[in-house]
């Protein structure tokens, strides 16, 4: 005997439900539509709340439901060996790139002490001594240092150190040429320790004194030296070597009057070069002598501090370059 449901309300977009019918048996069917047209669906209250969907007393749920067969029902196996790989192979991964941090740490050591052997043979020689050490009360270090230099070597170092000073910030010539003195009686003692503080401050001030000759001297006062003259291009070149020569004057004038003479090709104005570079207490004047005699005269060599050279050329081309003029 079958049971039919009562028809339910449409739905909101306006479609019927069908109703459903329930054998003896259990199973649901369709029921069969009466040829007859269906009637026009009612209108849907916009508000579905409190509706309720009365069965009749007759009706009666299935007493055998219908139960899926075992095929239909998905398998739990394959995705608990899919787990499974999964977990291989992340504990596969973690001990590859644990091999690979192992040979990475050792090439990088191994680099490391290829370029650094003193570094890595220190650090080998503290991990030996931590694992002799180890399980035992730590000793604490002992920090070595080196002694301070005997009072004679100190004293020498300051002394150098003095002429250096006196060199650069005075221009002084007798500081400079003790210096010399000092390098030439270690030439065949390298090993002194103060070969290196010696040679050291020769070349700071040389490198000095090549820099302040690409520097011109400030001008002369024309009217003081000479009173007809206005400008320096007023000044005979007696005055300006007159003002080279005499020692009286400041260092910055003589140095000024030695860049003037640097175009003037006369024997006295060569000679008053010659000398003052032999002469001069100031290593400034010295330096820009040097500068206007190798303009004048053609001296080919560059050491200006070097006046045992230049008076070896000299001698030897003098007669020549004061015989042209």
């Amino acid at each position: 005997m079958a049971h039919q449901l009562p028809q339910r309300r449409p739905s909101g977009n306006g479609q019927m439900f069908d109703s459903l019918r329930y054998s003896d048996n259990g199973t649901a069917s369709a029921p069969s539509r009466a040829p007859t047209s269906t009637p026009a669906p009612a209108m849907v209250p916009d508000d579905m709340t409190g509706l309720v969907v009365e069965l009749p007393e007759s009706f009666e749920r299935p007493s055998n439901p219908v139960v899926p067969p075992d095929s239909m029902v998905p398998s739990l196996e394959p995705v608990q060996q899919v787990v499974q790989v999964k977990r291989g192979f992340s504990g596969f991964g973690v001990f590859c790139m644990a091999i690979f941090a192992q040979i990475l740490l050792i090439g990088g050591l191994g680099v490391a002490a290829y370029f650094y052997p003193k570094e890595a043979s220190a650090i080998l020689d503290k991990a030996a001594q931590y694992l002799d050490a180890e399980g035992e009360e730590a000793t604490p270090q002992v920090v070595h240092w080196t002694p301070p230099e005997p009072e004679s070597t100190l004293g020498a170092r300051i002394q150098i150190l003095e002429l250096e000073d006196r060199a650069i910030v005075r221009g002084d010539r007798t500081a400079f040429s003790e210096l010399q003195r000092q390098a030439k009686l270690l030439e065949s003692d390298s090993a002194n320790p103060i070969y290196d503080a010696v040679h050291a401050s020769l070349v700071r001030v040389r490198q000095l004194y090549h820099v302040s000759a690409q520097n011109t001297p400030p001008r002369l006062d024309a009217q003081a030296i000479f009173p007809g003259a206005e400008a320096e291009p007023d000044l005979p070149t007696a005055s300006v070597i007159q003002v080279l020569r005499d020692r009286r004057h400041a260092a910055e004038s003589r140095e000024r009057a030695a860049y003037l003479l640097a175009e003037v090709n006369t024997p006295p104005a060569q000679k008053a070069l010659f000398n003052t570079i032999q002469d001069d207490p100031n290593l400034q004047v010295v330096v820009q002598a040097f500068s206007s005699f190798c303009k004048s005269t053609g001296y080919p060599g560059h050491d200006c501090f070097d006046s045992e050279a230049v008076e070896s050329w000299w001698y030897q081309n003098a007669p020549k370059i004061l015989g042209q003029n």
